[in-house]
């Protein structure tokens, strides 16, 4: 899987002696923020989101396509500073587009369990809380989805240790990253992992495909600005792409 790309620290640095380098590994990093600063993210904040979702079975003989609009509003924030900080959020979103998108294609794509990636797919209008000291994870596969599923657009990152050492153990086998913003090339937060997955998570692919690799990104301040997801054969067919990317917000 094409995984962001990490920064490289080299020694090609020329400078003053005010220059500082920071020579610390990737997986480790340190605190954006303290645990007593004001939370990043505001009442009144609205991201708009556009996702992509594409399916090819074995040998490219068959193709589906589905791409839908989400619209993310914070209505309030509860801000415990070091406790269990939350955000409450409303959700609109619209399927745009589906070809040939079949409810198996859709079902093992985190990206899809997201949105409105199905043409009858429906949100809920109601207000929904979002707790912030939770790791990003996959939403459950349901017949019919609960949407929204918020669990994945927002973090507290004040404490980005606690998050980084329950997404390496969650996923302790999969080659499990969590890299700081000074360390990457976006300049945002990077979660992401690669490898086997249970079929609890991939259900309708092959065993021996039954992988899935993605990265999250977020914005310093604590919420998602892009999703890129790959499921199946490494290479060849049948695979699966997804992604979801903040199009409009703060």
């Amino acid at each position: 899987m094409r995984l962001t790309a990490w920064v490289a620290i080299a020694a090609l640095f020329t400078g003053c002696d005010d220059d500082v380098l920071n020579m610390q590994r990737a997986d480790i990093g340190v605190r954006d923020a303290g645990a007593m600063d004001p939370l990043g993210l505001q009442a009144g904040m609205t991201f708009g989101y556009q996702a992509r979702l594409t399916f090819r079975d074995t040998g490219n003989a068959n193709e589906g396509v589905a791409t839908y609009d989400l619209e993310v509003a914070i209505q309030s924030v509860e801000d415990r500073g070091s406790g269990q900080s939350s955000v409450t959020v409303t959700v609109t979103g619209m399927n745009t587009f589906t070809q040939d998108w079949t409810d198996t294609r859709d079902f093992d794509l985190w990206v899809a369990r997201l949105g409105p990636s199905r043409g009858f797919d429906q949100i809920d209008l109601a207000p929904t809380l979002v707790p912030l000291d939770s790791i990003p994870e996959q939403p459950p596969g349901e017949a019919t989805k609960a949407l929204p599923q918020p669990g994945s657009f927002f973090l507290d990152v004040r404490d980005i240790e606690a998050l980084r050492t329950a997404w390496n153990t969650t996923h302790g086998s999969r080659q499990p990253r969590v890299v700081d913003p000074q360390n990457t090339m976006s300049g945002r937060w990077l979660f992401s992992y690669d490898g086997a997955v249970d079929r609890d998570s991939v259900f309708f692919f092959p065993d021996e495909h039954r992988r899935r690799g993605i990265d999250l990104e977020f914005d310093p301040r604590g919420f998602l600005v892009l999703i890129r997801e790959e499921v199946g054969a490494e290479t060849g067919t049948p695979q699966a792409t997804a992604e979801i990317e903040l199009v409009s917000g703060p």
